[in-house]
C-alpha cells in the first residue's frame, strides 16, 4: 500500500504540472495577444507621418504642376508665331507713333530724339536689361543716326523727300538701315516677336496697328 501511494501521487503531481503549464500557455498566449492589440494605437500613430508625407508629396506636386503651367504659358508668350509682314507692319506702326516730324505730304519722320525714345523703350526687351547696356545702344543709335541722315540726304530722290525734307528726320525705309544695325540682345525680328507677343494680348485684336498702340502707351 505504501509503495502504490507514493506512485499515484507522482502521477497526479505530473498532470498538475501539465496543467499548470497548459495554463500558463495560456495565460501566455493572452498577454502576448493583448500587447498585440496594445501595439495596434502605435502603429496607427506611426502611420500618420506617412500620410504627412504623402499630403507634403501632393502638394509639392501641385505647386510644380503651377510653376510648370506658368512656365508653359510665359514658352507660349515668347514663342508667339507671328509673320514677317505682321511684324514690319508692327514696328512701322511703332515708328509713326515714335515720330514727331513729317514730310510735306504728311508722312512720318523720325529725328534724333525720336530715334532715342524709341530705341530706349525698345532695345533691352520686354523683361529689361541694364543702365550699362542701354547707354551702349543710345550711343551706337547717335552715330549710325548721322550716317543714316547724310545718306538720306544725300540720296533724297531714292525716298521721294527733297533736300530739306530729308534732313528733318529718317524715312522709314532709311529707319529700318539703321534699326538693322543695333546691337540688341538678339535680332531685330526676334526683338520684335518679343514685344509683339507681350501686348498682342492686351490688344483687343492683335493687328500690328492695336499692338503697337498697347506697348506705345503702356510704355509712354
Amino acid at each position: 500500500e505504501k509503495s502504490s501511494s507514493p506512485g499515484r501521487s507522482s502521477s497526479e503531481r505530473g498532470r498538475g504540472r501539465k496543467g499548470r503549464d497548459e495554463s500558463e500557455g495560456r495565460r501566455g498566449s493572452g498577454r502576448g495577444s493583448a500587447r498585440s492589440q496594445s501595439k495596434d494605437p502605435k502603429e496607427g500613430k506611426g502611420r500618420r507621418p506617412s500620410r504627412l508625407k504623402e499630403k507634403d508629396e501632393v502638394k509639392d506636386g501641385q505647386d510644380s504642376s503651377e510653376a510648370k503651367a506658368k512656365k508653359t504659358g510665359k514658352d507660349q508668350s515668347e514663342e508667339m508665331q507671328v509673320s514677317e509682314d505682321v511684324l514690319d507692319a508692327f514696328v512701322e506702326e511703332l515708328f509713326k507713333l515714335y515720330s514727331a516730324t513729317r514730310d510735306n505730304r504728311g508722312r512720318p519722320l523720325l529725328n534724333n530724339p525720336g530715334v532715342r525714345r524709341f530705341l530706349k523703350d525698345f532695345s533691352l526687351g520686354p523683361s529689361g536689361g541694364s543702365q550699362k547696356d542701354l547707354k551702349k545702344v543710345i550711343t551706337q543709335a547717335d552715330v549710325l543716326y548721322d550716317e543714316e541722315i547724310e545718306r538720306q540726304s544725300n540720296t533724297h530722290f531714292l525716298y521721294e523727300l527733297s533736300k530739306g525734307e530729308a534732313t528733318r528726320g529718317l524715312c522709314f525705309k532709311a529707319f529700318m538701315l539703321l534699326f538693322r544695325k543695333v546691337t540688341m540682345g538678339c535680332s531685330c525680328r526676334e526683338m520684335s516677336r518679343r514685344w509683339f507677343s507681350k501686348y498682342a494680348f492686351m490688344a483687343d485684336e492683335a493687328t500690328a496697328t492695336n499692338v503697337a498702340s498697347s506697348m506705345y502707351n503702356d510704355l509712354n
